[in-house]
């Protein structure tokens, strides 16, 4: 029992330390990858004999006197579902043990460290393709509208360019933000579309689409992580915004902190009607209320575009991918709605809200 205890503990020491190396963004990629080649083997059962290689970004570090051997556990380093790097653990001695070579634990914990590695250069990624965009000079703000939004806020110009200094443009089907990942930083979407999921083995879950100007990763401002992903679904411009500089503006100024918990309260007024409608309503109910929610919360039209696929009507909806194209086929042979080059287009706004209602 007290062996497994002490297993447990240096396993999640081990992680401590890479998660600490891998939470400081100003460090280079090479001094990182050094530092857990030189804390991983603490986690494993036989630290004596344990030694580590990582491939990564074209980047190679390993143990001194490494062997490698038949004695090996592997894992894949991955940013967006492309591999891009790998990390081996080998033992160079013989091991006897009646559990095997390797517990099961210190696959899970190689295989977070190598998905916190990903992360960590996933995030440089990004500032270095913000500071590409950026020219070296100071940045302009693409839009008025994005200005003017800022300002109703209780911000000043200052304080607004402080805020937009980081700027990243995203193609349609990039991943913006990763379920998980650690982040030093949130979002502010300028103009696009973005749609923010819960990812788990089974199914998706779409629970918000965001249009221009809004924050997106906010709820991660006191805590380490992006608790869910976000895919761009059209072109898209971001800001990454920093999470102490933010914090420090909500402490200076009284009337932007008021500003942005009404803005939360209303995001979450939003998520709460969504969760009620997943737990309480049928699937005629739930295609009801997310066309409604579509409509008048994200593109304030009675058209829905085709950017927005019946995929993500239906995760939005909590139902599968067959049964939202054949309740949405229902509606249009209803004369309910009108499907014309995959937008949809809403007739009969009052039927859908009874629908919703009856649930």
């Amino acid at each position: 029992m007290w062996k497994q205890l002490n297993e447990r503990a240096k396993e999640l020491n081990c992680l401590y330390e890479v998660d600490k190396i891998t939470s400081r963004f100003e460090l280079d990629i090479e001094m990182v990858l050094a530092h857990i080649v030189s804390v991983l083997p603490q986690g494993w059962r036989f630290p004596d004999r344990c030694k580590v290689e990582v491939y990564c970004s074209g980047q190679y570090h390993a143990s001194e006197h490494l062997i490698r051997t038949e004695l090996k556990q592997s894992s894949s380093i991955i940013i967006d579902t492309e591999k891009i790097g790998e990390i081996n653990i080998y033992y160079i001695k013989p091991v006897k043990s009646e559990k095997g070579i390797f517990l099961a634990e210190e696959q899970r914990l190689l295989n977070a460290v190598a998905e916190k590695i990903g992360n960590f250069i996933r995030y440089k990624r990004l500032t270095d393709v913000a500071v590409s965009n950026s020219d070296g000079g100071d940045v302009k703000i693409s839009e008025n509208g994005l200005m003017d939004w800022l300002r109703g806020f209780h911000l000043n110009e200052t304080q607004i360019k402080q805020l937009c200094n980081v700027p990243i443009h995203f193609k349609k089907g990039e991943t913006i933000g990763k379920q998980g990942a650690i982040t030093s930083y949130f979002l502010l979407l300028a103009n696009g579309l973005v749609k923010s999921y819960i990812e788990s083995p089974n199914r998706n879950f779409n629970f918000m689409i965001s249009s221009q100007y809004d924050f997106i990763g906010l709820s991660s401002l006191f805590g380490n992580h992006y608790y869910f992903s976000t895919t761009a679904l059209s072109t898209s411009l971001v800001y990454l915004i920093d999470k102490q500089l933010f914090i420090q503006l909500l402490t200076q100024n009284p009337s932007f902190n008021i500003a942005i918990m009404k803005w939360y309260c209303n995001s979450y007024k939003i998520i709460f009607q969504k969760l009620n409608c997943i737990a309480n309503k049928q699937a005629i109910g739930r295609m009801a209320e997310t066309l409604l929610y579509l409509c008048q919360d994200v593109f304030f039209s009675n058209i829905i575009p085709g950017t927005i696929t019946r995929k993500d009507i239906a995760s939005l909806a909590g139902i599968s991918t067959e049964n939202a194209v054949r309740i949405l086929s229902d509606f249009k042979n209803d004369g309910i709605i009108s499907i014309v080059s995959n937008q949809i287009e809403i007739n009969k706004i009052e039927i859908l809200k009874t629908l919703s209602i009856a649930g």
